[in-house]
């Protein structure tokens, strides 16, 4: 076996007075039927005094991860490696052996000599080589870590929810019943998404707008719930339990508080055109809403259709007919960024 003694120089940048521990766990003996480790602690302890070379049963269990934790303190080590199974299984273990005997847990690396020596070869020799190999490797590589901190940041419990159909409608019902502030977002004037745009669904064929109601009137009147139609999210920035996100609302051009659901500006907008929400079989005013029983009940005017806003005519048709001066031309569109924990589309 090629298992003579090599002299490295340490990586540049790395302190002379190193002490790495290596611990060569037998796994039983899914490790040690098919590697020498004998030979492997050996080969390892050559390498000097800076060197700690440890074999061990069963590293993973409470004893050997105890024994890790030990041997760290009485050795003095500075790193650690652990040759034995894949990190994905028990790297949180060894991390926490060394973070319990006061060494920082990201100076140990693991080489994973059971998944890729010994079970994957008939040859003790050819496997064992490779094993010394991966374990120099990382008594190399565990030089050059650096003692990484975990810090904790500040999460924000509130969240976005995109789309007000009834999966939104009820994702935002969800949080916000378990405290959390929502902000629904919804590009349409109303809340509803597609479905309510048919008067029966499959299979009892009920009316769709008859069962949402209900839902929509608590999304829209909840206390934890803030409903933003008409609006789209332009940009996310930022991390899980720190995002930043931007909402543009467009103008409605009405204001809701004054509005009262009267319908005189239909009445007297001069324009018609197609109503997409009944896939243009019937017409709608420039100044409307998608249908009848849409929430909120509150009108916006389509700047597309609109003769004042896509003619430049003075038209005020819509505002001279509304008793309660809730139209308002003089809206514009607004950018707001809400700050948020989660973002659910």
């Amino acid at each position: 076996m090629n298992l003579q003694s090599e002299t490295h120089p340490k990586p540049r940048g790395v302190a002379m007075n190193t002490k790495t521990g290596v611990f060569i766990c037998r796994c039983g003996t899914n490790i040690s039927e098919s590697l020498d480790t004998d030979a492997l602690e050996r080969a390892v302890a050559a390498r000097g005094d800076s060197v700690v070379a440890i074999q061990h049963g069963l590293l993973c269990s409470d004893e050997g991860a105890g024994f890790v934790k030990e041997a760290i303190k009485e050795h003095g080590l500075t790193h650690a490696v652990i040759a034995a199974c894949s990190p994905r299984q028990h790297e949180h273990t060894f991390r926490a052996a060394c973070r319990a005997a006061g060494l920082n847990p990201y100076l140990m690396q693991m080489a994973n000599i059971r998944e890729m020596c010994a079970w994957v070869s008939n040859n003790p020799r050819a496997a064992t080589d490779k094993a010394l190999a991966m374990i120099r490797g990382a008594m190399e590589r565990v030089l050059e870590h650096e003692p990484l901190e975990t810090p904790e940041i500040d999460a924000n419990p509130d969240a976005v929810v995109v789309g007000a159909g009834p999966a939104g409608m009820s994702a935002a019902l969800l949080l916000a019943q378990k405290g959390r502030k929502v902000t629904l977002v919804e590009k349409a004037p109303c809340v509803g998404g597609m479905v309510v745009r048919y008067e029966d669904v499959f299979p009892n064929m009920d009316c769709a707008p008859c069962m949402l109601e209900p839902v929509m009137d608590e999304v829209l009147h909840h206390e934890n719930i803030e409903t933003m139609t008409w609006s789209e999210v332009t940009d996310v920035k930022g991390f899980l339990g720190n995002f930043i996100v931007t909402v543009t609302r467009k103008a409605r051009f009405v204001d809701p508080a004054a509005c009262f659901s009267c319908m005189e500006c239909f009445n007297a907008c001069p324009v018609s055109v197609p109503n997409e929400y009944d896939e243009g079989l019937g017409m709608r005013k420039a100044i409307y809403w998608p249908f009848a029983g849409a929430m909120p009940n509150v009108p916006v005017i389509d700047t597309g259709a609109c003769v004042r806003f896509t003619e430049n005519r003075d038209c005020t048709a819509c505002a001279d007919a509304c008793g309660f001066g809730a139209v308002d031309y003089a809206q514009q569109d607004e950018t707001v960024d809400i700050k948020a924990g989660a973002v659910a589309l």
